[in-house]
């Protein structure tokens, strides 16, 4: 019953135009993507093992710094980034694309990756090394940046709008619950024991 309520509450959810656009305006970021070409290499810490999954050595990390700045030179030199990427990177998912990938300008992302969103088409960012689940070095080339239009957007800002009112709204019930314990001893261990 109370989810029957709770569903049919937030359907009459109700979010004026304008207030959609306003939102897609200041948020804009959530809507901006770089389409890039991602080379990387991973490397080990102290703790990790030498080998992967697969029982290729996983660099060390001066290692990796090593191979990366190699990939510099060649690209400075009028290398193809594909064909480098497809000699030096380990990043399964993007090598599967010829090395395509995006990033979210909303992603919590190194400072050094957010320099993409700087960046011309063409151009390949500086090294960005990178703690958080895949341990390693990125290079990451340009190809695009786009920003969904509003009507592009219109979909996920409503959702997001529609979820930020459920919430405030089972916030705001919650808030007005209140619980009082008419028997405490019902939650005691030794009542527990003797209603088992």
């Amino acid at each position: 019953l109370a989810s029957a309520y709770m569903r049919e509450r937030n359907e009459k959810i109700n979010i004026p135009g304008d207030e959609l656009r306003q939102y897609y305006e200041a948020n804009k970021d959530k809507y901006t993507e770089a389409k890039v070409k991602v080379l990387y290499i991973p490397f080990r810490d102290a703790n990790a093992p030498v080998h992967d999954s697969e029982g290729n050595e996983i660099p060390t990390e001066s290692e990796a710094r090593a191979e990366i700045e190699k990939v510099q030179a060649a690209l400075a030199q009028g290398g193809d980034f594909v064909k480098l990427l497809k000699k030096h990177s380990r990043h399964k998912p993007s090598l599967e694309k010829d090395g395509d990938g995006t990033l979210r300008k909303a992603q919590a992302l190194p400072e050094e990756a957010m320099a993409v969103f700087e960046m011309k088409p063409g151009q390949v960012s500086q090294p960005v090394r990178w703690t958080r689940g895949s341990t390693g070095y990125y290079l990451f080339r340009l190809e695009q940046i786009e920003t969904k239009t509003f009507e592009e957007a219109r979909p996920d800002v409503w959702n997001t709008l529609k979820d930020a009112r459920h919430e405030a709204w089972l916030k705001e019930v919650r808030d007005q619950v209140q619980m009082r314990i008419l028997n405490s001893t019902y939650f005691s261990p030794a009542t527990a024991a003797e209603g088992a």
